[in-house]
């Protein structure tokens, strides 16, 4: 093939190209077009909602768990069961079927434990009177760890005041 026939060629597929090209672009010209036409948005409500789009497509399922089993529905609040021990112990339920998911917290609020005892283990936030103090625990306190011996493990919260006059 020669040359000129090429160009006879090309110059024959440029108006069948241009005219493919102008029908792909139509839509995409047309959509920009509406989007310059659109007021800029301004503080407050911007108008009413257009019109609705074209139905999308429809989804899969959810993806197999552990189990191999499809996807499984969400569990909803109306199934949460929450149980709480009296101290620092919540735990929470959501029960769907027989799924059960259990989430267990410890709240981390200050307990009074009475006045400190050498055989009593302590964990952080436990709070006992010593001395007329009042000690609260910043971490695990030892059975033998006593309050005002100089550890970090025990802070006083509030000190004893001085003792009254005699009448």
């Amino acid at each position: 093939m020669t040359d000129p026939e090429l160009q006879a060629i090309v110059r024959g597929l440029v108006p069948a190209v241009r005219e493919l090209v102008t029908a792909a672009l139509t839509p995409v010209v047309a959509r920009l077009a509406a989007i310059e036409a659109t007021p800029p948005a301004r503080d407050g409500r911007d108008g009413q909602p257009g019109p609705p789009g074209p139905p999308g497509r429809d989804g899969t399922d959810g993806a197999a768990g552990g189990d191999g089993l499809p996807g499984r529905d969400g569990l909803g609040l109306d199934e949460l069961t929450a149980s709480y021990d009296g101290a620092r112990g919540l735990t929470l339920t959501l029960r769907g079927g027989e799924r059960a998911q259990v989430v267990a917290l410890e709240l981390p609020v200050p307990l009074y434990r009475g006045v400190w005892q050498k055989s009593a283990a302590y964990t952080r936030g436990d709070c006992v009177t010593f001395g007329g103090s009042l000690w609260h625990a910043n971490g695990p306190a030892a059975p033998d760890t006593k309050p005002g011996d100089g550890s970090t493990t025990w802070q006083l919260a509030v000190k004893r005041g001085q003792d009254g006059r005699s009448a």
